[in-house]
């Protein structure tokens, strides 16, 4: 299992696959998807080399504690939290979406604020994507890929700031809505700790935000 975790560490990029997923759902030719996802992962991939991968397991192991790795099924979870949110508000304009975002108890909780990072809370929203539960943003390539095949507003929990300078640089054309990191991660880890509770797990909820 140590050996495994760490493989899956090295690996984790593969999981930005998922976005090709989403991608396709919204009309985005495979091909298209397929290349930027590639850049995508070929970026974090790189960064392997400077990781300290082995760090977790290590703590883990020394201190006997059992670990086990549940990232991604509780991303899913918050996708759905959020896509429940937001189709249940007003879609008319990128300032609706924002709205219904905040009203979620770990964005309203949060020292951040969901933001309009490119283009404006007052255009109209138009098709929108939720891009998120892929592993990480999908940065400047999907975004990009996402306005120039017919959405409008884009939604990530968080942009890098260089790839946020190339968007603004390159005068793209879409809305781009960050949520931030900790809620949209609290929300996953709050509804696991609410059904381990109901099972009659005891549960520490460490440096996440409340969900009430």
């Amino acid at each position: 299992m140590h050996t495994t975790r760490l493989v899956a560490s090295v690996n984790f990029y593969k999981v930005f696959d998922r976005h090709m997923d989403f991608l396709a759902e919204h009309g985005v030719p495979k091909k298209i998807s397929r290349q930027a996802v590639e850049k995508l992962k070929e970026r974090v991939e790189t960064r392997n080399h400077a990781d300290i991968y082995s760090e977790v397991v290590g703590a883990a192991k020394a201190l006997g504690m059992p670990l086990v790795n549940i990232h991604q099924p509780c991303d899913e979870y918050m996708r759905q939290v959020i896509l429940r949110a937001i189709k249940s508000g007003k879609t008319e304009y990128v300032l609706d979406i924002v709205r219904s975002i905040s009203k979620i108890p770990e964005f309203r909780n949060a020292a951040t604020s969901v933001q309009v990072r490119l283009g404006s809370e007052k255009n109209k929203a138009g098709h929108w994507a939720l891009a998120v539960g892929a592993g990480t943003n999908g940065g400047y390539h999907i975004a990009k890929a996402y306005w120039q095949h017919g959405v409008s507003t884009v939604i990530y929990l968080h942009v890098d700031y260089s790839d946020l300078t190339k968007m603004r640089e390159d005068r793209l054309d879409g809305n781009l809505v960050v949520m931030g990191h900790l809620a949209g991660d609290s929300i996953g880890l709050n509804g696991l700790a609410g059904r381990l509770e109901h099972l009659g797990v005891e549960t520490v909820r460490v440096g996440i935000l409340a969900g009430k």
